[in-house]
């Protein structure tokens, strides 16, 4: 990838992603994909590489089994959010997803 691409798409997804990003991409690299297949190869592969830390899923089910609802409130795409949940095999344990 030349140095130009890699650092415009860094710069433009440093700190959040959303599909609008890709829009601009597109244009600024003068790619042909679709917007959308390239936010939703982006979204996969953000989720493919998220891992649990150790004893996370008991403890949310520890807190399930205690009666607690349980949700995700999000500043960022909640595509992104409910990709990473159903990836770690996370979504059925909680209530609703914000994001």
């Amino acid at each position: 990838m030349p140095r130009e691409a890699e650092s415009a798409i860094c710069d433009r997804l440093w700190s959040r992603a959303y599909p609008a990003d890709f829009v601009h991409l597109r244009e600024t690299l003068g790619l042909s994909d679709d917007p959308d297949d390239l936010w939703c190869g982006y979204v996969e592969g953000i989720a493919w590489s998220v891992r649990c830390f150790p004893g996370v899923r008991e403890s949310l089910e520890a807190l399930r089994g205690a009666g607690w609802n349980l949700g995700v409130a999000t500043n960022g795409a909640g595509d992104i959010q409910r990709a990473k949940l159903a990836a770690t095999g996370l979504t059925s344990l909680f209530d609703g997803i914000c994001g």
